[in-house]
This record gives structure tokens, sequence and C-alpha cells, in this order.
């Protein structure tokens, strides 16, 4: 026997994409809302090579998550 404990693996599947799909938004958020918070560090931060690097870092950041919540949202249809 498969004994699947009572629990349905589709539904386990979907209670779990959607919780990544609910972390990845609000760490799309997160970083969306950073702005500005490097210029208040002063610092390194300050310096225009730094603080471009910091930008290029999290803009990669932003296109992963948005990739992954893509292959979540993909998921999700054929889990349906």
């Amino acid at each position: 026997g498969s004994g699947g404990g009572g629990v349905d693996p589709t539904n386990e599947r979907r209670r779990l994409l959607a919780k990544a799909k609910a972390k990845t938004l609000a760490a799309l958020e997160d970083g969306a809302g950073g702005e500005g918070d490097d210029e208040a560090q002063g610092g390194l931060f300050a310096l225009p090579f730094m603080a471009r690097a910091l930008k290029k870092k999290r803009e990669a950041a932003e296109e992963e998550a948005k990739m992954l919540l893509e292959d979540i949202e993909r998921a999700d249809r054929e889990a349906a």
C-alpha cells in the first residue's frame, strides 16, 4: 500500500506552492521597498561604483524572484 496517511498529495503540493508564491511576492515587495536605504548608510555605499553594484545585485535578485514566481504559477496550473 501507498499509506498516504490521509493527505492528498495534490492538495499538499498546491498548499506548498501557495506558500512559496506568497514568500516570493513578499520578497519582491521588500526588495522594491528597499530603494534609498543605501544612501542613508553612507560609507562605502556612498561611492558611485558601490551603489551601482548594489543596484545591479538587487535587480538580478528581483529578476530571479520573478522567474521563480512564474515557475511556481506554472507548477500550480499543472497540479490543478
